[in-house]
């Protein structure tokens, strides 16, 4: 799996709260807001009123991309961006911010 693959299925998981196809790695670490997640997996499953991932746009460089998209959730549309490290087609490492308080903890 290829870093943007990679990185589009954590954001698919994110609305689909389906963690499945998400290549985590083994003890792989979250931040959201710079929150410790204690497991990714766990918490991509949360229902937590995400519908919809829009406005995706990845850069990437090596085993690094950076995510700028929108949550969308009954209550609006928040603004977020994601940093992903994918080592061997895992991700290791994501570090999220984003503009919701109720949703993001910020």
């Amino acid at each position: 799996m290829c870093v943007q693959a990679a990185a589009d299925a954590f954001l698919d998981a994110m609305a689909s709260h389906d963690a499945s196809a998400v290549p985590l790695a083994a003890g792989a670490t979250q931040h959201i807001n710079q929150r410790p997640i204690a497991n990714p997996a766990a918490n991509l499953q949360h229902p937590n009123g995400i519908s919809a991932i829009t406005g995706r746009e990845t850069v990437i460089e090596g085993d690094r991309a950076v995510a700028l998209y929108d949550i969308v959730v009954p209550g609006g549309v928040y603004h977020a961006a994601t940093r992903f490290h994918i080592v061997g087609a895992l991700i290791t490492d994501i570090d999220a911010v984003c503009s919701g308080a109720e949703l993001c903890g910020s």
